[in-house]
């Protein structure tokens, strides 16, 4: 009988061991996430600007002139995509919320025609103002390096935060907030 608990509890033990190893392997490999996309998040805005945001003086995909210097005022994200992103497609929907709360004007990077942005928008039914930046003049302006970027401009048009790639909604909904509550 004595053979038998000591079985079990033996048992027992190489099944914890079991379990703990692979709780181990899987926090290693979220380890080991977590540091290659700071490195792409490094990688991605080694040439993005900072201190002051460029000027953008364009017309937007409905023919209206648009210029960065109307946002001033209020924190503005300045929103970088492209059409052939897939991550960005899934974004639209975040930024059209956004949109309704704060001022977003997006930037549609080497996406073809207006026209053809306009219906992407019309598809996808995002709602927001977007800049056609067929040739990446604007986007070459930021030092952009891949796509979604977005920037975050505070009140007085300095940039205030970078982020590249796929980013969440209640991440930009807390640093526009927050710019908000500094500017009141």
């Amino acid at each position: 009988m004595q053979e038998t608990e000591k079985s079990k509890a033996q048992a027992k033990a190489k099944k914890h061991s079991s379990i703990v190893k692979r709780i181990l392997k899987y926090a290693v490999y979220l380890l080991i996430f977590i540091i290659a996309s700071q490195l792409g998040q490094i990688w991605l805005q080694r040439d993005t600007v900072i201190g002051k945001a460029p000027a953008i003086v364009a017309l937007d995909i409905e023919g209206q002139p648009v210029s960065l210097a109307n946002y001033k005022g209020k924190p503005v994200l300045l929103y970088f995509w492209a059409t052939w992103c897939p991550i960005c497609r899934f974004e639209h929907s975040t930024i059209t919320s956004l949109a309704e709360d704060y001022q977003v004007l997006g930037i549609a990077l080497q996406s073809g025609e207006a026209s053809e942005v306009m219906t992407h928008m019309q598809e996808e039914g995002a709602v927001y103002r977007v800049i056609n930046d067929p040739d990446g003049v604007l986007s070459a302006r930021y030092g952009i390096r891949g796509v979604p970027t977005s920037f975050i401009i505070d009140s007085s048009g300095d940039i205030r935060a970078t982020l590249s790639g796929f980013t969440t909604g209640l991440s930009l909904r807390y640093r526009l907030w927050r710019l908000m509550q500094d500017a009141d």
